[in-house]
């Protein structure tokens, strides 16, 4: 009995929070639990030679906050040639609830997102 609700526990923590930081487009879709007054990362990475630009499209601001100003970093991937944008956005946990976080990366010259990071936020 006791191995089994240890278990179910375990299982139920996994779930929400096994996600290392900072999380990337791979984590798209996910969800992340954290604590009130919390934070986490997220970065994401562009081409430069497309100038595409992540921005936060949605975002349950009663439950989750930008902290921060995003500014690109390059990075240097071939030759040390900048090849790649690194965009870090933090965010906070601001009161108990669920909340949703879409990152759209806008294209120039085009009104749909290029891609698209989305994740759950459960604020505990």
């Amino acid at each position: 009995m006791k191995a089994a609700l240890f278990l179910a526990l375990l299982l139920t923590l996994c779930a929400c929070s096994t996600l290392r930081e900072p999380y990337t487009i791979g984590h798209s879709g996910q969800t992340v639990s954290i604590g009130r007054g919390s934070t986490f990362e997220v970065r994401l990475l562009s081409n430069i030679s497309t100038g595409g630009t992540w921005r936060v499209t949605e975002i349950d601001e009663a439950v989750v906050a930008q902290t921060g100003s995003v500014k690109p970093q390059a990075i240097a991937v071939a030759g040390g040639l900048p090849r790649l944008y690194s965009y870090t956005f933090r965010f906070k946990g601001v009161q108990k609830g669920n909340g949703n976080l879409r990152i759209d990366l806008m294209m120039p010259n085009n009104p749909e997102p290029g891609d698209t990071f989305s994740m759950n936020v459960v604020v505990r």
